[in-house]
């Protein structure tokens, strides 16, 4: 993406929730980036609970479907 991201979450046990205060920078991408930037807001918003594996983060919405992951670089 070309757009950074920001916002408040809060967590409980393994519960999950977006504080509804998501936003991004504007800046102009193409029409594929902009496809992608709104998936990506749509799936946190749709995240309803996570686990959390070693050094990867996932994100699942109620269904328990992950939709999205998160890991840590390797060195």
């Amino acid at each position: 993406g070309c757009n950074t991201y920001g916002g408040s979450y809060t967590s409980k046990g393994s519960d999950f929730k977006t504080g509804g205060n998501l936003f991004s920078t504007m800046m102009y991408c193409s029409d594929d980036i902009n496809n992608q930037a709104t998936a990506y807001y749509a799936a946190l918003n749709s995240a309803a609970s996570f686990s959390l594996d070693r050094k990867t983060l996932s994100l699942l919405d109620a269904s328990g479907t992950v939709v999205l992951v998160f890991s840590a670089l390797q060195p």
